[in-house]
């Protein structure tokens, strides 16, 4: 194309392609939904073979009936002779389509794969860039280059693949007329593949030869192995498309369903004892065969325009998004977070919908860990583990199971060896009292019995000894 054709493709702009959109549907409820849909379907196609053949078999029938007529054939015999051929026939249209669903996702996953090496490869060299005030301008220029040949490389790729269809790309005006003249002058596509990667090695060796891009060479060489292993995935891609499913086995297998197409009308009006029961035979066996082989038929070729082909137009939609994006303001700046300590351990109560849109939830009533029980639990945890009462294990338990003197049920705190605030302020102002300074026992465990777990004391005594020892103080705090 000229300068002038080539500049006007933009992101969002540019000449789509002239098939049908890829089909997208919802299955309802009972996966029932979609069944009356006729745009997109084989079973329009698959109707025109069984019908005659559906048609014939009740003919077949009566003329049987009018005429009389029985073979000297055993049912057993006629069977065996239909089960063969059917076996056979059976067999080349069910490979047929496993092949074509293997070449369908295949070509799926290779042009994936492509964009995700070749975005991969984009944002790992606009991370490696120069962050020095006085190369910012060369950076610019660098990023807006890449981004250019890559959306160029990756529509060219998919004009490799594809029949008929044409793909946008991001714009080129920055591009010099010398190297669109030679990008024209290049008739094979997979031609322009080459020279547009180029393109973007040479800039990358250009820019790291300048100090644009400020990295070691062997991390930079990461950039290179994407690159290359994109052009692999395109080039398998193009296997598909080029290498045909063999010509001789589908020639084979038409015949054989035309075969079958009016051998089966005469074998069930032969076996069956009506004529409903040999039109019925007779559509289901031939509906289904050729139901097969129009569906591997439709689908051995995704890079097509049909409505059954790979959406591959979306695919290069999806490339220009994403390097737009990558040359956005806000891919540049790194976010910062400085968050509280206390804060890292909490959920956010951001979430993200399906559509990619994040939003604050309405958390409600939940209970919160930054509360004022959490305050109070956290001064009596710190008091006991400075004098050491609490080993530093039995205090993590106390923690992750709120055992403080607000919002925790009685007992449940004192099971974990965690005495309230209240008890400690009455034990320390009785030790006052009595005339000595109180000890560390008397300043973290209570005079009134507390610590008592309930009728569960036993069994919690037996797993864990704390309860234990704090009652052997509280009987020393209450003699003293």
């Amino acid at each position: 194309k000229s300068r002038s054709e080539a500049a006007s493709f933009q992101p969002s702009e540019g000449r789509r392609t002239t098939g049908a959109a890829m089909i997208t549907y919802d299955q309802g409820t009972w996966g029932l939904s979609f069944l009356c849909r006729v745009s997109g379907s084989v079973l329009p196609k698959a109707l025109v073979p069984t019908i005659p053949s559906t048609l014939l078999s009740v003919f077949f029938f009566w003329v049987r009936e009018y005429t009389g007529y029985e073979s000297e054939t055993t049912t057993s015999e006629a069977m065996t002779i239909v089960a063969a051929f059917v076996s056979i026939l059976g067999f080349m249209v069910i490979f047929r389509s496993n092949q074509a669903w293997s070449r369908y996702w295949e070509g799926a996953d290779l042009i994936q794969q492509a964009r995700g090496e070749w975005i991969s490869a984009t944002s790992s060299l606009f991370a490696f860039c120069s962050r020095k005030t006085a190369k910012q301008q060369e950076v610019r220029e660098f990023e807006k280059r890449i981004a250019c040949l890559m959306s160029m490389v990756y529509a060219t790729a998919l004009a490799t693949l594809s029949v008929g269809q044409t793909f946008p790309m991001l714009d080129i005006q920055g591009l010099d007329a010398e190297a669109v003249e030679a990008l024209d002058g290049e008739h094979m596509s997979e031609v322009k593949i080459e020279l547009i990667l180029h393109w973007v090695q040479r800039s990358i060796v250009d820019a790291s030869d300048k100090g644009i891009i400020d990295i070691a060479p062997p991390i930079l060489s990461r950039v290179f192995n994407e690159l290359s292993a994109g052009v692999v995935r395109i080039t398998a891609a193009r296997k598909i498309k080029v290498v045909q499913f063999p010509f001789h086995y589908a020639q084979a297998l038409g015949v054989m369903l035309l075969v079958y197409s009016f051998g089966a009308p005469a074998m069930t009006a032969y076996l069956m004892d009506t004529w409903y029961g040999s039109a019925g035979s007779t559509f289901l066996n031939v509906f289904v065969l050729w139901c097969l082989n129009f569906l591997s038929s439709e689908i051995e070729q995704p890079f097509g325009q049909d409505q059954n082909d790979l959406p591959m137009l979306m695919e290069m939609e999806h490339m220009n998004n994403i390097l737009l994006m990558l040359l956005k303001k806000a891919a540049r700046h790194v976010p910062s977070f400085d968050a509280p300590e206390p804060e890292m351990n909490k959920l956010s109560s951001l979430r993200c919908d399906d559509q990619g849109t994040v939003h604050k939830e309405n958390r409600g009533s939940q209970h919160s860990s930054d509360g004022p029980g959490s305050a109070a639990m956290a001064g009596v945890v710190d008091t006991v583990v400075d004098d050491g009462l609490v080993p530093p294990n039995q205090v993590r338990h106390a923690e992750q199971s709120g055992g403080a003197a607000e919002g925790v049920p009685q007992g449940e705190g004192q099971m974990l060896g965690v005495v309230p605030a209240s008890s400690t302020a009455k034990v320390g102002g009785e030790a006052g009292a009595g005339g000595g300074p109180p000890s560390a026992a008397a300043r973290n465990t209570s005079a009134s019995g507390a610590h008592r777990a309930g009728p569960n004391a036993d069994a919690m005594e037996e797993a864990d000894p704390l309860p234990g020892l704090l009652a052997d103080l509280e009987r020393d705090v209450g003699a003293s």
